[in-house]
């Protein structure tokens, strides 16, 4: 994949999955999984793409048991 800007590289990060509790309000647990990111060389920087943001949705929908947006295109057999 092409970086976001020039100069830019790509690494991996692990970042932070909250899964609410049964109320909505609160936190039940934080799972960390590790995404495709860019980081900015000179300041270090950490930037999440479009990818990275994906991941992050289906860990959290496969934790919950729920179903992700591209499964939800399947299950509907494409038509929404």
């Amino acid at each position: 994949m092409k970086a976001t800007v020039t100069g830019w590289i790509r690494i991996t990060s692990r970042e932070p999955v909250v899964i609410p509790d049964a109320t909505g309000d609160g936190i039940a647990e934080t799972i960390w999984t590790e995404v495709p990111a860019w980081q900015d060389p000179k300041t270090g920087m950490v930037f999440l793409d479009g990818e990275a943001h994906e991941l992050l949705d289906e860990v959290k929908a496969q934790h919950l048991g729920v179903l992700a947006p591209h499964q939800t295109l399947n299950y509907l057999g494409g038509n929404l």
